[in-house]
């Protein structure tokens, strides 16, 4: 029961994704991002967010785990992955492996996009499952978070579409404030991020009416600094320990 942000879009866009990408797009360098999970104020679990960038492609990765002694309770296994163009930032695949609890199985989740035809198809531990049509514009679940570091404003309300290869949702996202946020990795120019979205699966759901909250670093990069949020049992924290 870990890492609601890192499975959580980041929503993104307002009126014009076109004219917004053209005027803001930012690089997100090749760059390795670690954290601290804690549930309830409890040591839980490590994450890693990595960009890899490789000729006409960048790979998005996140890994995570839940800590030994957690282990015995409920364990977490995450490996997910998103393939964007280095050009567009479109998808063209999202793959995720999973395994949560003591009695879970492994899953394998595949999404592979098909930009010149529209539609996505998904793939669950290696059988065909459906296929949906989509816009050009819409993001895979990882892919969304680095579409708002790259194309974002603070200032604006933004809108996204984004899609599990099961359905397709409308995620948005609103700036509550600007603050200085201290975590293990340092003290950070921040802004506070209230991203909304319904529908799409994740390792697990927050509770009836719960907020995500995320502090960005208010400059060009836009660091996922720090994650707060309600869920089923408890709160939990994310804080960025080095980058």
């Amino acid at each position: 029961m870990l890492l609601a942000f890192f499975v959580t879009p980041m929503q993104a866009s307002t009126s014009s994704l076109s004219s917004l990408e053209k005027e803001s797009r930012q690089e997100v360098p090749q760059e390795e991002l670690r954290y601290r999970i804690t549930w309830s104020g409890i040591p839980a679990g490590e994450a890693v967010l990595d960009t890899i960038k490789s000729g006409q492609f960048i790979t998005y990765r996140l890994t995570a785990r839940s800590l030994p002694y957690i282990d015995a309770i409920y364990p977490v296994r995450i490996h997910e992955e998103s393939i964007v163009t280095s050009d567009a930032h479109r998808p063209v695949s999202f793959y995720k492996r999973s395994r949560e609890g003591l009695m879970g199985k492994e899953g394998v989740t595949q999404v592979l996009f098909n930009a010149k035809s529209g539609y996505v198809e998904l793939w669950k531990n290696g059988r065909f499952r459906g296929r949906l049509i989509v816009s050009e514009d819409v993001q895979d679940p990882l892919s969304c978070l680095f579409w708002y570091r790259t194309n974002g404003k603070p200032e604006h309300d933004v809108r996204l579409r984004i899609t599990d290869g099961k359905k397709i949702i409308t995620g948005t996202a609103h700036m509550i404030k600007r603050e200085e946020i201290e975590t293990p990795a340092g003290i950070f120019d921040t802004f506070l991020l209230n991203p909304r979205m319904e529908g799409l699966s994740g390792v697990f759901k927050k509770s009836p009416g719960a907020e995500i909250m995320v502090w960005l670093t208010d400059d060009a990069r836009k660091i996922p600094v720090l994650v707060k949020s309600k869920v089923v049992v408890g709160y939990f924290s994310a804080e960025l320990i080095s980058r």
